[in-house]
């Protein structure tokens, strides 16, 4: 029983003879390979060291040891090569921000020394066999009885394979190790770093704007509005001869107010790379700033925001899409606006590590507020949506009082508003509870 039960482990672990489902989804996938490659490596780590104990007959426990050592010697080295790139020094924050750094200390003395040992490595390939002989013998005295003075070759050869084994061994398991685990737990903590003051200067300066009228992600200087403005002239033929990539050519034509042409690179940039997540956001931007239907800037932010959750999306880029995707169903015909604005809103706050955002509640109150005034043309009630409204409204306030003036012109809006649609909030006007809220 408990042999089958050890086999059945193995066959799950290394996948052979496993008759497991196969996973559906890209995350499963590759929680299923960490597991397998962990498996693999610790078996091959426990068979190699017990055969080293079995068969070393007469120093089997410093044999062992110095397996051991080899072996941790290696996975240092593994780890240094395997440590992920962040950012560094003077670089640009890749988000925009100018106030946060990463300690990259770590990897920068990895860096070093790798570069070193790589060098190091490349002028002494020639000699790399007589090091590992001159390893092997240092070694040998401490593994055999001292009453065999005079060790045989064949001896300093079999201590030369634990040494040539376990150090393969050793930098293979720190490398997959920290590339495929240490990585991701870097990535969480740098992430982990970023505070609520600084995710408030990332609302105000990247995210998606509470108004129908979009504006531009970044400001160009009068340099580099000149440098667009001459890019633009080009096709997208010429500016791929040019080395210019469509996603480039299509933000210098939408600086320059060619839409057409700017959607046209971005349908071409987005047939190149279709799981580019940020590529669709500014394309469904572009969209809307052609006064394209709303419902194609939908689509294209639908089809982000799958593959931002699959993907290797920041954080960051992750909310992006999410406040751009329930702001523009806002837009979208009723019940079909409030249903989709409510399913990506609750979908974004249901997933993992969420950033808190003022925009992102104030559009799930407006589709709170829509559901409660299409309820209400049916007869339904709105007391569930009231309470929810409000509770929005509150986190919202809570992040951003600045964004009081905008939710009083829904609750209140003028005959203007009301004819643009601008109105989302207004079947609450007279409330009490909400015209103490937002007054």
């Amino acid at each position: 029983m408990g042999i089958d039960k050890l086999w059945r482990w193995l066959a799950e672990v290394t996948g052979v003879g496993s008759d497991s489902p196969a996973p559906a989804t890209t995350e499963e996938r590759f929680q299923l390979g960490l597991r397998r490659v962990a498996g693999w490596l610790l078996l091959g780590l426990t068979v190699s060291l017990a055969c080293v104990y079995t068969q070393w007959t007469e120093q089997p426990r410093l044999a062992v040891l110095w397996a051991f050592a080899f072996y941790a010697s290696s996975f240092l080295i593994g780890f240094l090569f395997g440590i992920p790139k962040v950012l560094q020094g003077d670089a640009p924050a890749a988000s925009g921000r100018s106030g946060l750094r990463i300690n990259t200390n770590l990897e920068q003395v990895s860096d070093w020394l790798v570069k070193i040992l790589v060098g190091l490595g490349l002028t002494e390939l020639k000699q790399v066999p007589a090091h590992i002989y001159r390893a092997a013998a240092y070694v040998a005295p401490s593994l055999y009885l001292p009453a065999k003075a005079q060790l045989s070759t064949a001896r300093i050869h079999a201590v030369g394979a634990i040494v040539v084994f376990f150090s393969i061994l050793g930098f293979l398991t720190g490398y997959l190790v920290t590339r495929l685990l240490l990585g991701s737990l870097f990535r969480d903590a740098d992430e982990r770093t970023i505070s609520h003051r600084e995710q408030a200067e990332l609302q105000e300066g990247t995210q998606a704007p509470a108004d129908p009228e979009l504006r531009p992600n970044m400001r160009m200087s009068a340099q580099a509005q000149s440098a667009a403005n001459k890019i633009a002239d080009l096709s997208i033929t010429a500016a791929q001869r040019e080395g210019i990539p469509p996603e480039a050519l299509a933000a210098a034509k939408l600086s320059a107010g060619r839409f057409a042409e700017a959607l046209e690179c971005y349908e071409e940039a987005v047939r190149l790379a279709p799981a580019d997540p940020g590529l669709r956001l500014k394309y469904a931007i572009a969209l809307r700033q052609a006064s394209r239907p709303v419902k194609e800037s939908v689509r294209q932010l639908v089809e982000a925001s799958s593959s931002a959750s699959s993907a290797a999306a920041s954080a960051e880029l992750r909310l992006q899409i999410y406040v751009y995707l329930t702001f523009f169903a806002l837009y979208l015909p009723r019940p079909e606006s409030f249903e989709m604005a409510l399913k990506y809103g609750e979908e974004y706050l249901k997933g993992s590590r969420p950033i808190s955002s003022a925009d992102l509640y104030l559009n799930m109150a407006c589709a709170y507020g829509q559901r409660a005034q299409y309820n209400k043309s049916k007869g339904a009630p709105v007391d569930d949506d009231r309470l929810r409204a409000i509770e929005a409204l509150k986190e919202m306030l809570a992040l951003d009082p600045s964004k009081r003036m905008h939710a009083r012109e829904l609750l209140a809006p003028t005959p203007e508003q009301i004819s643009a649609g601008e109105n989302d909030l207004a079947v609450f006007r007279g409330d009490p509870a909400f015209e103490a809220l937002l007054s």
